[in-house]
């Protein structure tokens, strides 16, 4: 190990084209959304976090705790200008003062679900002004191999024993990618975000959710996708179904949604998602009863949840005359990216919503 190690010295010339310069408004934006994709979902990672200094982890503590209850352990490196609060499920690493890591602010997730990593250092010329004045220059990457470089070396400074994940699971890397992407492209009518700069790994996502997101409703946005995305999947047919009461009830479909029937929590094997949240494939003659195709041969649903993570928001069903499309893998990840999509636009939603036909 380097008497002064970097991580940021890891990446800074092997990403030189992909850097990027921004004030520490943005780096927390980022920060908050890897949180939230983190929160809405399933897994529960080893959270690496550099904070240059323990008073600054004070402002993002309640962040960081909620954050602690839905992970393995969080590690938190800085520089101890003070003594932290005590957070269950979160250890402190003291990092010496002026050391090189006391510059660079980090969010390191290397878990089989999703690999990502924010990584910045702050610039020489600002580091005089105001914390929120401050730039850095940075990478936020979904790359395995830097990614687990960089956890490697922040297991090593932490004492801790590195565990390599190698490549994350395809389906699950797409589907949280593509809801935080989702999700960002929101937001900017509220922030100043240069998707293209900070998202240079996935440019045509970062397309298709920026004109998503100039659509003028949740519902809107739901159809433009959908729409848009059936021929590209090789999909037939899709439709989202919201959560009710006793019923998922049809909200957008590439059919007319006169066509749709909605199915009771619980009955056959889509509505069963409903009481074991998780991925179902049909194929055969139940394909077509599951299904809004009359002549469908093989249905992919998956569930979608609230922010929460905890509660179902609703189910989207893919289909297609294909017998068997689904049955392999590498057919899936497509779908998982455009299931990502739908999760990013119904993040917050609280509303109900009027179902809207195909126009």
């Amino acid at each position: 190990m380097p008497p002064d190690p970097s991580l940021f010295s890891l990446i800074a010339t092997s990403h030189s084209n992909r850097l990027f310069q921004q004030g520490i408004d943005v780096l927390n934006v980022l920060n908050a959304q890897i949180q939230q994709t983190i929160l809405s979902s399933m897994f529960e990672p080893h959270v690496f976090v550099g904070v240059q200094t323990f008073s600054s982890f004070e402002l993002y503590a309640a962040s960081y705790g909620e954050l602690a209850r839905h992970s393995r352990k969080i590690t938190v490196l800085g520089e101890a200008d003070v003594r932290p609060r005590s957070l269950n499920n979160t250890e402190f690493i003291a990092l010496p003062s002026g050391s090189a890591l006391t510059k660079e602010r980090f969010l390191i997730i290397n878990d089989p679900s999703w690999q990502v990593m924010l990584l910045a250092q702050v610039l020489a010329e600002t580091t005089e002004r105001p914390g929120r004045q401050q730039r850095y220059q940075g990478l936020l990457t979904f790359s395995t191999q830097t990614i687990e470089r960089c956890n490697m070396l922040a297991s090593m400074l932490a004492g801790q024993p590195a565990q390599p994940v190698g490549r994350a699971e395809p389906m699950l890397q797409q589907q949280h990618i593509a809801q935080f992407v989702m999700r960002l492209a929101l937001m900017q009518h509220t922030v100043d975000l240069n998707l293209p700069q900070l998202l240079v790994e996935v440019p045509a996502l970062v397309d298709v959710a920026k004109q998503v997101a100039q659509q003028p409703s949740m519902v809107a946005r739901l159809q433009w996708l959908i729409n848009q995305s059936r021929a590209l999947i090789r999909t037939d047919s899709i439709t989202i179904y919201r959560k009710e009461d006793t019923m998922l009830r049809p909200v957008v479909s590439t059919h007319p949604l006169d066509q749709v029937k909605g199915i009771v929590n619980g009955q056959g094997m889509i509505g069963g998602i409903v009481n074991t949240p998780q991925l179902v494939v049909v194929d055969g003659t139940a394909a077509a009863h599951e299904s809004s195709l009359a002549n469908a041969q093989s249905v992919l649903a998956m569930p979608i949840f609230d922010q929460s993570g905890e509660q179902m928001w609703g189910v989207v069903a893919y289909g297609t005359s294909r017998g068997g499309a689904f049955g392999n893998p590498p057919e899936r990840v497509p779908l998982a990216t455009i299931t990502g999509m739908i999760s990013g636009i119904v993040f917050d939603d609280r509303s109900t919503v009027e179902p809207q036909s195909p126009p």
